[in-house]
């Protein structure tokens, strides 16, 4: 036990022994390297991200081609038809007034798993003549109220026909 304290004491004493400006030089150089690895990279990478501003990173998520690309990214094997179509109705919900919550992509990313799932084509996502509606149009929409809103809304321009 004794010969165990002395042998972690000489090597704890080997450490202390090395010059304190060659410590520091150590120190720095392992800091600068740091930061020429990571933290700059990853600066100039947010720089050209929010280079138009923080509106213009937004407007880039909500595009079209950019969302095509994410759910692409989730569904590489989802046909470009029913993609098509599928972001063409949820571009027309998403611009719906009076929803409290807009759909984002985490819910076109949900409703896609759920017609993969339901293996519709291009064809079955227009929207049903009785009702106005897209299918499982409720996996869009983020709360109660807006479901309800968009049905009478579909309620209403079926009437109006």
């Amino acid at each position: 036990m004794l010969a165990e304290r002395r042998a972690a004491a000489t090597h704890t004493d080997s450490a202390l022994r090395e010059p304190a400006w060659l410590r520091w030089t150590l120190i720095a150089l392992v800091v600068l390297a740091m930061l020429g690895l990571i933290v700059l990279p990853l600066a100039v990478v947010m720089v050209e991200a929010l280079a138009q501003g923080f509106l213009g990173y937004l407007k880039a998520i909500g595009d079209a081609e950019t969302l095509a690309a994410i759910v692409r990214v989730h569904f590489p094997d989802i046909k470009d038809r029913l993609l098509s179509t599928a972001l063409t109705q949820f571009f027309e919900v998403r611009e719906m007034a009076g929803l409290k919550k807009k759909p984002s992509t985490s819910e076109v990313l949900d409703w896609l798993k759920l017609l993969l799932a339901a293996d519709l084509a291009p064809e079955d996502l227009r929207r049903d003549a009785r009702t106005n509606l897209p299918r499982l149009h409720g996996a869009l929409l983020k709360n109660e109220q807006d479901v309800q809103l968009f049905e009478r809304l579909a309620f209403l321009s079926r009437k109006e026909r």
